[in-house]
Protein backbone atom coordinates (compact mmCIF):
# COMPACT_ATOMS: atom_id res chain seq x y z
CA UNK A 1 0.00 0.00 0.00
CA UNK A 2 1.22 3.59 -0.83
CA UNK A 3 2.28 5.70 2.31
CA UNK A 4 0.64 9.33 2.09
CA UNK A 5 3.19 12.13 0.62
CA UNK A 6 3.81 13.84 4.23
CA UNK A 7 2.14 17.25 4.23
CA UNK A 8 4.67 19.56 4.94
CA UNK A 9 6.97 17.88 2.01
CA UNK A 10 3.88 18.76 -0.17
CA UNK A 11 3.60 22.41 1.21
CA UNK A 12 7.41 23.28 0.94
CA UNK A 13 7.42 22.06 -2.58
CA UNK A 14 3.85 23.90 -3.44
CA UNK A 15 5.71 27.35 -2.33
CA UNK A 16 9.00 26.04 -3.17
CA UNK A 17 8.61 28.90 -6.13
CA UNK A 18 7.16 31.72 -4.16
CA UNK A 19 10.07 31.22 -1.80
CA UNK A 20 12.65 31.30 -4.64
CA UNK A 21 11.20 34.60 -6.01
CA UNK A 22 10.89 36.28 -2.57
CA UNK A 23 14.38 35.60 -1.62
CA UNK A 24 15.65 36.49 -4.99
CA UNK A 25 13.62 39.63 -5.18
CA UNK A 26 14.85 40.68 -1.14
CA UNK A 27 18.76 39.70 -2.14
CA UNK A 28 18.54 42.15 -5.25
CA UNK A 29 16.72 44.89 -2.86
CA UNK A 30 19.73 44.34 -0.47
CA UNK A 31 22.19 44.82 -2.89
CA UNK A 32 21.12 47.66 -4.77
CA UNK A 33 20.95 49.52 -1.23
CA UNK A 34 24.74 48.28 -0.11
CA UNK A 35 25.30 49.13 -4.20
CA UNK A 36 23.98 52.90 -3.00
CA UNK A 37 25.77 53.07 0.01
CA UNK A 38 29.22 51.92 -1.09
CA UNK A 39 28.90 54.50 -4.07
CA UNK A 40 28.15 57.37 -1.57
CA UNK A 41 30.42 56.74 0.95
CA UNK A 42 33.61 56.04 -2.44
CA UNK A 43 32.28 59.72 -3.61
CA UNK A 44 32.03 61.41 -0.33
CA UNK A 45 35.68 60.02 0.59
CA UNK A 46 37.34 61.09 -2.52
CA UNK A 47 35.59 64.02 -3.21
CA UNK A 48 34.74 62.79 -6.85
CA UNK A 49 32.47 64.74 -8.79
CA UNK A 50 29.54 63.16 -9.03
CA UNK A 51 28.31 63.11 -12.63
CA UNK A 52 31.51 62.95 -14.05
CA UNK A 53 32.59 59.74 -11.76
CA UNK A 54 29.88 58.03 -12.28
CA UNK A 55 28.68 58.76 -15.77
CA UNK A 56 32.57 56.95 -16.71
CA UNK A 57 31.65 54.34 -14.45
CA UNK A 58 28.33 53.13 -16.51
CA UNK A 59 30.07 54.30 -19.51
CA UNK A 60 32.71 51.70 -18.94
CA UNK A 61 30.85 48.65 -18.24
CA UNK A 62 28.40 49.13 -21.24
CA UNK A 63 31.46 49.18 -23.93
CA UNK A 64 32.32 46.33 -21.67
CA UNK A 65 29.40 44.72 -22.33
CA UNK A 66 28.34 42.20 -25.22
CA UNK A 67 24.55 43.41 -25.90
CA UNK A 68 24.32 47.12 -25.39
CA UNK A 69 20.80 46.80 -26.22
CA UNK A 70 19.95 44.14 -23.44
CA UNK A 71 21.95 46.61 -20.75
CA UNK A 72 20.39 49.30 -21.68
CA UNK A 73 16.98 47.92 -21.10
CA UNK A 74 17.73 46.41 -17.72
CA UNK A 75 19.18 49.56 -16.78
CA UNK A 76 15.93 51.44 -17.73
CA UNK A 77 13.72 49.25 -16.36
CA UNK A 78 15.79 48.94 -12.51
CA UNK A 79 16.24 53.31 -12.93
CA UNK A 80 12.19 53.46 -13.75
CA UNK A 81 11.38 50.73 -10.65
CA UNK A 82 13.95 52.71 -8.12
CA UNK A 83 12.90 56.23 -9.00
CA UNK A 84 10.35 57.32 -11.49
CA UNK A 85 7.81 54.23 -9.72
CA UNK A 86 8.23 55.60 -6.45
CA UNK A 87 7.89 58.89 -7.64
CA UNK A 88 11.66 60.13 -6.08
CA UNK A 89 12.31 61.21 -9.87
CA UNK A 90 10.71 64.34 -8.73
CA UNK A 91 13.55 65.60 -6.36
CA UNK A 92 16.01 64.91 -8.78
CA UNK A 93 13.87 67.05 -11.70
CA UNK A 94 12.82 70.08 -9.57
CA UNK A 95 14.25 71.88 -7.36
CA UNK A 96 11.60 73.18 -3.55
CA UNK A 97 10.19 76.74 -4.46
CA UNK A 98 11.88 79.40 -2.72
CA UNK A 99 10.34 80.13 0.81
CA UNK A 100 7.97 83.32 1.57
CA UNK A 101 8.91 85.91 4.18
CA UNK A 102 6.34 85.19 6.48
CA UNK A 103 5.40 82.76 9.15
CA UNK A 104 4.44 80.28 6.52
CA UNK A 105 7.61 79.86 5.08
CA UNK A 106 9.25 78.12 8.24
CA UNK A 107 8.61 74.56 7.05
CA UNK A 108 9.92 75.58 3.56
CA UNK A 109 12.89 76.72 4.69
CA UNK A 110 13.64 73.39 6.41
CA UNK A 111 12.57 71.27 3.16
CA UNK A 112 14.99 73.63 1.32
CA UNK A 113 17.84 73.04 3.69
CA UNK A 114 17.06 68.88 3.56
CA UNK A 115 17.02 69.32 0.03
CA UNK A 116 20.44 71.32 -0.11
CA UNK A 117 22.17 68.91 2.17
CA UNK A 118 21.11 65.59 0.37
CA UNK A 119 20.92 66.71 -3.16
CA UNK A 120 24.51 65.31 -3.92
CA UNK A 121 23.58 61.97 -2.57
CA UNK A 122 20.55 61.69 -4.24
CA UNK A 123 22.31 61.81 -7.44
CA UNK A 124 24.63 59.54 -6.42
CA UNK A 125 21.84 57.48 -5.67
CA UNK A 126 20.16 57.99 -8.93
CA UNK A 127 23.56 57.19 -10.78
CA UNK A 128 24.43 54.22 -8.99
CA UNK A 129 20.74 52.66 -9.69
CA UNK A 130 21.65 52.85 -13.48
CA UNK A 131 24.98 51.45 -12.78
CA UNK A 132 23.46 48.92 -10.53
CA UNK A 133 21.07 47.89 -13.66
CA UNK A 134 23.89 48.03 -16.24
CA UNK A 135 26.00 45.27 -13.96
CA UNK A 136 22.46 43.24 -13.39
CA UNK A 137 22.51 43.18 -17.23
CA UNK A 138 26.16 42.05 -17.52
CA UNK A 139 25.56 39.31 -15.00
CA UNK A 140 22.62 37.97 -17.07
CA UNK A 141 24.71 37.81 -19.93
CA UNK A 142 27.22 35.68 -18.39
CA UNK A 143 24.40 32.86 -17.43
CA UNK A 144 24.34 31.03 -20.47
CA UNK A 145 28.05 30.82 -20.05
CA UNK A 146 27.75 29.66 -16.45
CA UNK A 147 25.24 26.71 -17.24
CA UNK A 148 26.78 25.81 -19.96
CA UNK A 149 30.15 25.08 -18.03
CA UNK A 150 28.35 23.59 -15.28
CA UNK A 151 26.52 21.07 -17.24
CA UNK A 152 29.51 19.85 -19.22
CA UNK A 153 31.50 19.90 -16.05
CA UNK A 154 28.58 18.35 -13.97
CA UNK A 155 28.15 15.32 -16.60
CA UNK A 156 31.96 14.47 -16.64
CA UNK A 157 31.86 14.24 -12.86
CA UNK A 158 28.97 12.12 -13.18
CA UNK A 159 30.94 9.91 -15.20
CA UNK A 160 34.11 9.41 -12.96
CA UNK A 161 31.56 8.69 -10.23
CA UNK A 162 30.18 5.71 -12.33
CA UNK A 163 33.72 4.45 -13.14
CA UNK A 164 34.82 5.14 -9.23
CA UNK A 165 31.50 2.56 -7.95
CA UNK A 166 32.59 0.29 -11.05
CA UNK A 167 36.24 0.18 -9.82
CA UNK A 168 35.34 -0.28 -5.87
CA UNK A 169 37.03 3.77 -5.37
CA UNK A 170 36.77 5.32 -2.14
CA UNK A 171 33.72 7.56 -1.49
CA UNK A 172 34.73 11.25 0.40
CA UNK A 173 31.81 12.84 1.87
CA UNK A 174 33.88 16.01 3.12
CA UNK A 175 34.96 16.23 -0.45
CA UNK A 176 31.37 16.40 -1.32
CA UNK A 177 30.09 19.15 1.45
CA UNK A 178 32.96 20.81 0.94
CA UNK A 179 32.49 21.30 -2.93
CA UNK A 180 28.63 21.81 -2.35
CA UNK A 181 28.74 24.75 0.09
CA UNK A 182 31.96 26.44 -1.96
CA UNK A 183 30.73 25.61 -5.86
CA UNK A 184 27.58 26.96 -5.40
CA UNK A 185 26.49 28.68 -2.30
CA UNK A 186 28.97 30.68 -1.61
CA UNK A 187 31.29 31.73 -4.96
CA UNK A 188 28.76 32.56 -7.28
CA UNK A 189 26.86 34.79 -4.96
CA UNK A 190 30.18 36.33 -3.28
CA UNK A 191 31.68 37.35 -6.99
CA UNK A 192 27.72 38.64 -7.75
CA UNK A 193 28.40 41.12 -4.43
CA UNK A 194 31.77 41.84 -5.11
CA UNK A 195 30.96 42.75 -8.90
CA UNK A 196 27.66 45.10 -8.21
CA UNK A 197 28.60 46.58 -5.14
CA UNK A 198 32.58 47.82 -6.13
CA UNK A 199 32.73 51.70 -7.03
CA UNK A 200 36.12 51.33 -8.90
CA UNK A 201 35.69 50.06 -13.26
CA UNK A 202 37.44 46.93 -13.55
CA UNK A 203 36.91 44.39 -16.43
CA UNK A 204 34.64 41.89 -15.40
CA UNK A 205 35.64 39.08 -17.19
CA UNK A 206 38.55 38.80 -14.38
CA UNK A 207 36.00 38.20 -11.84
CA UNK A 208 33.05 36.56 -13.63
CA UNK A 209 35.38 34.19 -15.60
CA UNK A 210 37.96 32.85 -12.67
CA UNK A 211 34.62 32.16 -10.52
CA UNK A 212 32.95 30.84 -13.35
CA UNK A 213 35.75 28.12 -13.89
CA UNK A 214 36.17 27.33 -10.27
CA UNK A 215 32.60 26.63 -9.48
CA UNK A 216 32.11 24.22 -12.53
CA UNK A 217 35.50 22.42 -11.16
CA UNK A 218 34.09 22.16 -7.91
CA UNK A 219 30.23 20.84 -9.51
CA UNK A 220 32.16 18.18 -10.74
CA UNK A 221 33.76 17.24 -7.67
CA UNK A 222 30.89 17.31 -6.49
CA UNK A 223 28.88 15.38 -8.68
CA UNK A 224 32.08 12.22 -8.70
CA UNK A 225 32.05 12.22 -5.31
CA UNK A 226 27.59 11.72 -4.89
CA UNK A 227 26.85 9.30 -2.79
CA UNK A 228 23.13 8.18 -3.51
CA UNK A 229 21.75 6.30 -6.01
CA UNK A 230 20.46 8.03 -9.36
Amino acid sequence: MASKPNENTVASATFAPFKLVSTLLFSLTLLWFTSVAVHIAWVNFNKLPVDQHMESLIGYYVDKSASKGLIEEVATKTYWLVFEATSLQRLLASEPAAPRKDNIAIGQGIRRGIWAAYKPELRTAAYATVLFGVKLGILLLALPLLAVLLLCFGVDGLVERYIRRACGGHESAALYHRAKLYGLKLMPPFAATVFLCSPVAYDPAWLLIPVTLFSALLLRVQAKYYKKYL
